[in-house]
């Protein structure tokens, strides 16, 4: 244990009878931020990714966090 890493990513979904099915993705290259990262999402996705930012990315991965808990508790009738 005691590694992690973090890459952003694309998930394109179609909707079928009701239900998201996955028919792609996108990874920017290793080394080609600067250049894959605006041609695979707006730029308010990519102000959000807060690159050099530790608190920023801290405070996301939170929110992030709290936002699935809350959403799995909902889903499965738990209260938290």
């Amino acid at each position: 244990m005691g590694t992690a890493s973090s890459l952003p990513v694309a998930v394109f979904l179609e909707k079928d009878q009701g239900l998201y099915h996955v028919f792609g993705s996108r990874i920017p290259r290793d080394g080609g931020y600067e250049l894959d990262l605006p041609a695979i999402f707006p730029p308010q996705v990519i102000e959000q990714m807060c690159f050099n930012d530790a608190n920023c990315y801290n405070l996301r991965s939170a929110n992030l966090e709290e936002e699935a808990l809350r959403k799995a508790a909902e889903y499965f009738g738990i209260s938290r």
